[in-house]
């Protein structure tokens, strides 16, 4: 016996929206990316790449200091 999720069956995928808002921002997905701490030259580059991401995709995200 087997078990097969189905969480959106009978749903038409191009009708499923990711979008969400909050505190008056909307954005297409309920993703957030925050910079991370420490201040060596690996989390400056990780940052980065994560901010290229986050522009990229529409995806929200906070400016590292």
């Amino acid at each position: 016996m087997s078990f097969v999720h189905h969480a959106l069956a009978g749903l038409d995928r191009e009708e499923v929206s990711l979008g969400t808002s909050f505190a008056g921002l909307s954005w297409p997905v309920p993703l957030y990316v925050n910079a991370m701490t420490g201040g060596s030259p690996r989390t400056g580059a990780i940052n980065r790449d994560l901010a290229i991401a986050a522009r990229e995709t529409g995806c929200p995200s906070r400016r590292g200091r």
